[in-house]
């Protein structure tokens, strides 16, 4: 993300990769799927998305292997167990901070015994942003923390690195440093739905 931020890593070895989240995880594949396939990788992808907001289907349908689709972050859970987990070395974790807090729960409860040995999971760091040049504004500031401890380390521009590995996120400060916006994200989506609604605008 932005002009300063880090790219994207695409493994030089084929393997099954996961991609698991919410509706970023949809835009999170298409920007990166057909690098990974042309990469000779095998692509698992799973999202919570309701049926009537899942879009680009027929491009997810193309760039993926194997596709599940369930209506809420906790049945994401039942569909990860649903697939040779064991096999997959590389899990991308993308969509909110609940969503991170669920599935690092689940990392190391319910799906521990699934899990391979190696396995790396890697998860979005979505903040606040603005000016996206790192270190401008600083609205994006997150903190990381040690795995081991769950004390705070240091703090990085969400926007020069948005996947990180999931176990050093401060996962309950994203999360608080969202919840800034909240107000005016409900304010925007009371606007949008009084635009569908009155002025017939279409959505697309």
């Amino acid at each position: 993300m932005g002009p300063t931020g880090a790219k994207t890593k695409i493994p030089e070895t084929p393997q099954p990769i996961l991609i698991v989240g919410n509706k970023m995880a949809i835009i999170y594949l298409l920007s990166v799927g057909e690098a990974l396939k042309a990469a000779g990788h095998t692509i698992y992808f799973i999202a919570s998305v309701k049926s009537d907001e899942r879009f680009a289907m027929d491009r997810i349908k193309k760039i993926t292997d194997h596709v599940l689709f369930c209506n809420d972050d906790h049945q994401t859970i039942d569909a990860m167990r649903s697939i040779d987990l064991n096999s997959i070395k590389s899990i991308f974790v993308i969509g909110s901070a609940q969503l991170l807090k669920t599935l690092q729960n689940a990392r190391n409860n319910e799906l521990k015994n699934n899990l391979h040995d190696d396995v790396q999971f890697t998860a979005s760091v979505y903040g606040s942003m603005q000016c996206m040049l790192k270190g401008v504004c600083a609205q994006c500031l997150q903190w990381q923390i040690d795995p081991e401890t769950g004390k705070r380390t240091k703090a990085v521009y969400a926007c020069s690195w948005q996947h990180q590995p999931m176990e050093i996120i401060d996962i309950d400060h994203i999360n608080d440093r969202l919840g800034q916006n909240r107000t005016q994200e409900i304010l925007t989506n009371l606007w949008l739905e009084y635009l569908f609604v009155k002025h017939e605008v279409e959505k697309i």
